[in-house]
């Protein structure tokens, strides 16, 4: 699991970046501009394809009740596991490089936006699509659309030839958020809502039916709540660590689902 790695790696040594959820907005709205509906699609075992590099020597044992494994025999890996921590970066190291081959491009300002027309690089006398495709990309789930159903279909021929991809046809559940469509011949628009984030927050701080009581609250009376210094008292008072992690996260839960 990780857990006797002793090299230290900085934040960007070890993990992939993630789509902006602007970003994701951007692509749904020139989606719908073009009257085309987002794909989805899920790379399976995404941390296990990554290629180690000959600099990151990793032995492991065989996994227990193998019975081909003898005593005292261990293993050198050669592609990534769920748990090292580099997995990360190693798989978004190969999807990018997937990605580039097929003929896109990373943008600029998101590293997990990619556009442009698809080839396949297997064949050189092939010709990139007239239309270009957008894809954005998370860790091992990602969207796309292009103006072009063939060229859609063509990504998802060449893209299955490198990698092992679910492809989930239209998107209704990306990154929490729930599309709800409406196509027909002339209009396609979508609606995008957070009720299944929404609900799970109401559960989990148990307020279905009542408010949050003023107690819920870690802010001392008299003060703003733009002034209120960290206390050693405030470790403590176990009751009030509580209710102050309890507003911090409810706080912080209607912060993400406003963005």
């Amino acid at each position: 699991m990780g857990n006797h790695e002793d090299r230290i790696w900085t934040k960007s040594e070890k993990y992939a970046p993630v789509l902006r959820p602007d970003t994701l907005r951007l692509i749904v709205s020139m989606a719908i501009q073009q009257h085309r509906t987002l794909l989805q699609g899920d790379c399976k075992n995404a941390f296990c394809q990554g290629i180690l590099p000959p600099d990151e020597i990793t032995i492991v044992k065989p996994p227990i009740g193998d019975p081909d494994a003898k005593k005292d025999e261990y293993w050198l890996l050669k592609c990534t596991l769920y748990g090292l921590r580099r997995s990360p970066k190693h798989w978004y190291d190969k999807i990018h490089k997937i990605l580039t081959s097929l003929g896109l491009q990373q943008n600029a300002y998101d590293p997990c936006l990619f556009s442009g027309h698809i080839r396949d690089p297997s064949n050189p006398n092939d010709s990139p699509t007239s239309s270009p495709l957008m894809l954005g990309l998370y860790i091992d789930d990602f969207v796309n659309f292009s103006a072009d159903p063939a060229v859609e279909a063509k990504f998802e021929q060449l893209l299955a030839q490198y990698s092992t991809v679910d492809f989930m046809g239209t998107v209704e559940w990306f990154l929490g958020t729930h599309f709800q469509w409406l196509v027909t011949p002339d209009v396609v628009r979508v609606h995008l809502s957070q009720t299944g984030f929404a609900s799970h927050l109401v559960e989990e701080h148990d307020i279905h039916h009542r408010n949050i009581t003023p107690d819920a609250t870690p802010y001392r009376s008299g003060l703003p709540i733009d002034a209120c210094p960290e206390s050693d008292e405030d470790d403590m008072n176990p009751t009030f660590l509580k209710r102050k992690r309890k507003y911090q996260s409810i706080v912080g839960s209607i912060w993400w689902l406003a963005q």
